[in-house]
């Protein structure tokens, strides 16, 4: 799997998260704009399978009548308790579409447009990240000062993981015959393992010269990755 396939599988999670946090928010902001406020009862507590209660609350809207609402969320422990107040909204014209006003109205805004919002960030920031360093390895491929550096070893970056696996880079060095300095390099990630096709003791790696640091270890002799 590429890095960008990977960033853009979060960018696919995120979007969807984050717009539909959004979607909630703007319920909750449309909703509370015609809303009347009152004070009502909690007078009973339903159970879920789990264990779990919401609160069902009386209040008196404004025509005079009665209603009951039941809250959105199922807690343990309780989030209320029986005879305890509680502030409600509610539609003025359509007093049964009402809700209990408290923290759990952003709890859904909250937990998806967050979730959303890091996924989508990371998704965005990794394929931005990606595309930046595929533009300077084009760069350097066509303006830079491409040598041969000694390959040192094959090893597992287990720093990152994909689906339990972990991809394998090249680490190559390359001493700079004008300042003799030591210039070690590293492969982007391979997933499969490419120590039996690398029939060289060397691999080309395109440097800036003013900046040995901006490198890229060219792969295009390596077999494509099939999964």
């Amino acid at each position: 799997m590429s890095l960008r396939w990977f960033w853009g599988i979060f960018t696919l999670i995120g979007l969807p998260f984050m717009l539909i946090g959004i979607w909630f928010g703007y319920d909750l902001y449309r909703f509370s704009g015609t809303a009347l406020r009152t004070e009502g009862e909690v007078v009973d507590m339903i159970r879920n399978s789990k264990g779990s209660t919401a609160p069902v609350v009386a209040f008196r809207a404004r025509d005079g009548q009665m209603y009951e609402v039941t809250g959105d969320v199922f807690s343990s422990p309780p989030s209320y308790a029986i005879g305890e107040a509680a502030t409600i909204n509610y539609q003025p014209e359509n007093p049964t579409n009402a809700r209990i006003s408290d923290w759990t109205n952003w709890l859904f805004p909250g937990i998806f447009g967050t979730l959303g919002t890091i996924f989508t960030a990371l998704g965005l920031g990794g394929l931005i990240y990606q595309w930046r360093k595929q533009k300077m390895a084009r760069a350097l491929q066509q303006s830079g000062q491409k040598i041969w550096a000694k390959i040192e070893q094959v090893a597992l970056d287990q720093s990152f993981r994909v689906n339990g696996r972990s991809p394998y880079v090249i680490w190559a060095q390359w001493q700079n015959p004008k300042d003799f300095k030591i210039y070690q390099f590293q492969s982007d990630h391979i997933w499969y393992n490419p120590t039996s096709f690398l029939t060289k003791e060397t691999i080309p790696v395109y440097i800036n010269l003013a900046n040995p640091e901006d490198y890229h270890m060219d792969l295009s002799a390596l077999p494509a990755s099939g999964n």
